[in-house]
């Protein structure tokens, strides 16, 4: 299945930042530090990014799916120990050539290559910093999984269906915090770092990933992600940002209540108004395991 169009339909950001600037009453040649095109651009994109992230799970718009492939592990040819550049498997065909990451009885482990010194069996261990090395030594036959990419786009994952060879049934696999479950069975999955890890016990296809898109930082040209009907949340917030630079403090608190932001000027202020509205009225919560999200508000650096 392929993935479906998505058109939003939305303001770009150009159309919001003239709005924004209308609101304030200045324009973006003005000489005062951040109120330049820049840093009302960045008002907006942060916004814009909020709300996706916080009403993601409840509107239709932002919940996607793609098709993802899984390719079934194999074992150690031979045992790693320290200082050892290279993992031998009994087979590398099912590697990516690019590199990627495998696990190895839980201890996660970056590739950056494969074939090398051996052809059919090597992976070479990544050496760029930050890349994940093995954290304890190896035996012989121990399992080794191939871990599959998430998509770049993905915010929060959902369910996975797939359909066994020889059935006619289709199966789901539900999501698992990794810390909870670092070795996925039965019918979960968990998720870390960019990757899903599956249960040993599947064989090479594809699987149905369903998930919620992620608030992306937007460059000019772009439109928003939020609709349009609910892009007032990113037009008063950007405004009240403004405002805290021209210190019209009374403005500030005004857009900011009124977007249903939390403000930076009254801490524990909640989430209400037309955002709060937002996440409800669309609801279409449909997986058992949808998580009630709750933003990280200090997480903002406003």
């Amino acid at each position: 299945m392929g993935q479906p169009a998505t058109d939003f339909g939305n303001k770009t950001l150009a159309a919001m930042r003239l709005l924004v600037y209308e609101g304030i009453r200045r324009k973006s040649t003005d000489p005062l530090a951040g109120l330049q095109a820049a840093s009302v651009n960045s008002y907006i994109a942060k916004w814009d990014a909020f709300f996706v992230d916080y009403a993601r799970w409840n509107l239709a718009t932002f919940k996607m799916q793609k098709m993802v492939e899984y390719k079934t592990g194999t074992t150690l040819l031979s045992s790693w120990a320290s200082g050892d550049l290279y993992l031998e498997l009994t087979s590398n065909a099912n590697a990516a050539s690019g590199g990627g990451r495998v696990s190895v009885n839980g201890d996660l482990i970056d590739y950056s290559a494969k074939g090398t010194p051996t052809a059919l069996t090597s992976l070479t261990i990544s050496t760029v910093a930050g890349k994940l090395t093995p954290d304890v030594s190896h035996v012989t036959g121990e399992r080794l999984e191939f871990l599959v990419a998430a998509p770049a786009d993905m915010g929060k994952p959902g369910n996975i269906w797939f359909a066994q060879a020889g059935s006619k049934a289709t199966f789901k696999l539900s999501h698992r915090s990794w810390l909870e479950m670092p070795i996925p069975t039965g019918r979960y999955y968990t998720y870390h770092d960019g990757f899903f890890l599956f249960p040993q016990n599947l064989t090479t296809q594809n699987l149905q990933l369903h998930y919620w898109k992620k608030g992306l930082k937007l460059v000019d040209g772009d439109s928003l992600q939020t609709p349009e009907k609910w892009d007032d949340v990113v037009r008063y917030g950007a405004i009240a940002e403004c405002a805290l630079i021209t210190k019209e403090y009374d403005v500030a608190d005004s857009m900011f209540a009124r977007a249903g932001l939390p403000n930076p000027r009254q801490p524990g202020s909640e989430l209400n108004g037309i955002l709060q509205w937002a996440a409800g009225m669309d609801s279409v919560q449909t997986d058992s395991n949808d998580e009630v999200f709750t933003p990280d508000l200090g997480s903002l650096h406003m």
